[in-house]
């Protein structure tokens, strides 16, 4: 799609441009990337258009250089146990960067 009628502080739209952005923001509800949204919307195929919503991830940081990426939604067992990791984890670089001074 192209730009804005108008450039400028004062940029004009068309009803194309608004209704484009109404997709995106659905298409995002639903769990899709951008990346993916692009290529739907600019006539990826019937094989594209079934793009598996994005997995959602959580982040740990453990210490000021190192962060711990764990899929989310794994069950309240799993979930205990990569929190007492990293907890473990989190201890151990705790130990060993007081040791380096």
């Amino acid at each position: 799609m192209s730009g804005p009628v108008k450039g400028g502080r004062s940029a004009e739209y068309t009803a194309g441009h608004v209704e484009r952005l109404e997709r995106i923001k659905n298409l995002q509800s639903e769990g899709h990337m951008l990346s993916d949204i692009g290529r739907l919307l600019d006539g990826g195929s019937d094989a594209e258009s079934e793009v598996a919503p994005a997995t959602a991830w959580l982040q740990h940081c453990i210490a000021g250089d190192v962060m711990v990426w764990v899929k989310a939604g794994t069950s309240p067992w799993r979930t205990r146990q990569v929190r007492a990791a990293l907890a473990e984890f989190a201890r151990r670089v705790k130990e060993e960067k007081g040791g380096e001074s």
